[in-house]
């Protein structure tokens, strides 16, 4: 009977019967049976990524074989498989998108401030600034942006109007409608009229 030698290098993480890979000198090598198929820096992210799907659209492996043998979560193999048949190998070495600039530079902080000295609203002023009103809305609560005094007695928002009803035991809302709505369900008790405001 003939004796089949090792078809893994020494040195090697196996992956399956055929497939195996060794690190040497930064740089990761993949072998099928004894022959290198391929190989990339350690660092590159990428490259291991598109390496690991071309290797199971393939067929050399199976996805259990990579998370059994690699540290390599379930979800995120899925996710590189899918992106992999969706959008193709170049998806792994596209430029990534990155934050866009601030949209509130020193130029506009500084005419948001004048249209709200001027009396603006904060709304008013993200629409003549041409920017989010969440914007404006974040740049007052963070202490960048302040408003005048005729612009905050102008109206107060709906967390601001609950936070007064709140101060008043049950909310104005509640006293006024329990209170004006008793007498007719019970009757018109003469007693009652006292207790309307």
């Amino acid at each position: 009977m003939q004796q089949i030698l090792p078809l893994i290098p020494s040195g090697a993480t196996r992956i399956n019967e055929i497939l195996s890979c060794v690190r040497e000198d930064g740089y990761i090598h993949y072998y099928l049976c004894a022959v290198r198929i391929g190989f990339h820096r350690e660092d590159d992210l990428p490259s291991f990524k598109y390496r690991i799907c071309e290797l199971i659209s393939t067929g050399v492996c199976r996805n259990r074989d990579i998370l059994s043998s690699l540290d390599v979560t379930v979800t995120s193999l899925k996710r590189w498989l899918r992106e992999f048949k969706e959008k193709g190998p170049e998806f792994f070495y596209r430029e990534r998108s990155t934050r866009g600039g601030a949209v509130l530079t020193d130029v506009v902080l500084l005419q948001a401030q004048l249209l709200l000295d001027q009396g603006f609203s904060r709304a008013e002023t993200a629409e003549k600034l041409s920017v989010s009103y969440d914007v404006i809305r974040k740049a007052v609560k963070d202490g960048r942006l302040h408003l005048s005094p005729s612009a905050e007695k102008s109206g107060l928002t709906r967390t601001e109007r609950n936070v007064k009803d709140a101060d008043c035991g049950m909310g104005v809302a509640c006293v006024r409608r329990a209170v004006s709505n008793l007498p007719g369900r019970w009757g018109n008790f003469s007693d009652w009229t006292g207790y309307r405001k």
